[in-house]
């Protein structure tokens, strides 16, 4: 403020006075994530990942719980699981997951590379990945959604489902309001929320 630089928070929330933010829906993502797989059929939906200090995870955990409440689906807080952000953490978390909550069926998983960990994990567990909940149980069978920048849908067979955030129109929208504050300093700050969008599972909306 003192050298007159505009600043813009993007991808992240802000509370700074003055300041513009631009960000991806997060609560309506968790909730597109839990109806998706609720329509497949699941009801034992666990939540991996992300730092309990999280704003970003603290809305879409929101999401989760709001949309599993709303389908009168069981929550439990023993299904959510916290774990750093590598693919080794997540591998772990998901096998201690499985080992204790057996009759789980899908997982969301924060973030990409916590998908990914998950997926490993299912692997090796002999699960295999797939979207619908019939006999999924006796099945050995998992459905995995996770939420990424960029799609990563391909990064598997078969394919993972994401909730991705439009990166590249968020960095669009973020360099187009920088240079509205150079030409308008006065310009009233502004905080915009970009809707996410679901990708793989045979759909893309």
């Amino acid at each position: 403020a003192e050298l007159g630089l505009p600043l813009i928070c993007a991808s992240r929330a802000s509370y700074l006075e003055g300041t513009d933010s631009l960000r991806p829906d997060n609560a309506l993502g968790a909730r597109m994530a839990t109806e998706y797989l609720i329509r497949q059929g699941h009801q034992h939906i666990a939540w991996l990942g992300g730092s309990g200090a999280s704003l970003t995870r603290a809305e879409r955990i929101g999401g989760y719980c709001a949309t599993l409440l709303q389908y009168g689906l069981p929550f439990k807080p023993e299904w959510i699981i916290e774990c750093e952000e590598s693919q080794k953490a997540a591998a772990e978390a998901t096998t201690q997951l499985l080992q204790r909550h057996q009759r789980l069926t899908a997982i969301i998983a924060a973030n990409a590379t916590t998908a990914l960990g998950g997926y490993f994990a299912l692997l090796r567990s002999g699960r295999t990945l797939g979207q619908g909940a019939v006999d999924s149980y006796y099945a050995q069978q998992m459905a995995l959604v996770g939420f990424s920048d960029e799609p990563q849908a391909n990064l598997s067979d078969p394919p993972l489902t994401f909730i991705c955030s439009p990166a590249r129109e968020m960095g669009r929208a973020a360099a187009a309001r920088i240079l509205l504050r150079l030409s308008a300093p006065e310009t009233a700050s502004q905080h915009m929320i970009l809707t996410p969008s679901l990708i793989g599972g045979d759909r893309v909306r």
